[in-house]
This record gives C-alpha cells, sequence and structure tokens, in this order.
C-alpha cells in the first residue's frame, strides 16, 4: 500500500508513520485465505537497491494512537472514528 503524499492528509510523515503503527500486517496477510509475500520495503528483496535496514516499522497499536492523538486526530465521544477538525480520517484503496 502506498499513499499519495502529495495531499492531506498523507502530505505528513508521522500520520503515515501512525497509520503503518496501525496496522497488524500479520492478521492482514492471515485473513486473505491464499498465500501471499509480505513486503515490508517498496524494493523487494531480490531487487538491486534493497537495503534490510530501510525497513518499515512493525505494529505498535499503543504508539500509533498516540502519535494521531497528538496530531490531532482524536475519537469524538460519539463515534469509533478519528476525527480532525470535523473531519474523519478515511482513506480510499484503489
Amino acid at each position: 500500500l502506498f499513499f499519495n503524499t502529495t495531499q492531506a492528509p498523507f502530505d505528513n510523515a508521522q500520520l503515515r508513520q501512525a497509520l503503518l503503527l496501525g496496522t497488524n500486517t500479520d492478521s492482514v496477510i492471515a485473513s486473505l485465505g491464499y498465500p501471499v509475500q509480505d513486503i515490508d520495503s517498496p524494493l523487494l528483496r531480490s531487487h538491486t537497491g534493497y537495503d534490510p535496514s530501510l525497513t518499515q516499522q512493525g505494529y505498535d497499536l499503543d504508539q500509533s494512537k498516540q502519535i494521531l492523538d497528538s496530531l490531532g486526530w482524536v475519537i469524538p465521544t460519539d463515534s469509533t472514528i478519528r476525527s480532525k477538525e470535523g473531519k474523519p480520517l478515511e482513506l480510499t484503496i484503489t
């Protein structure tokens, strides 16, 4: 999954980090029901330029929540969806 980093709110690196940290990749892969390769870098391990020291961070829901809260993306008392200044945090996967 890659974000369009030219448009808000995904132009914010901390927000992207929080979404990454809040995604349980192992659970997503297990739910698919067919074999897939876990990718943790923009380049595959077999590609020239792959650097194992530049892989993405793992799942850490607590840290994800802390980052989102610090950025102002909070869960209103009447909802389960984080929002900031009345706008819900949402994304479309295409």
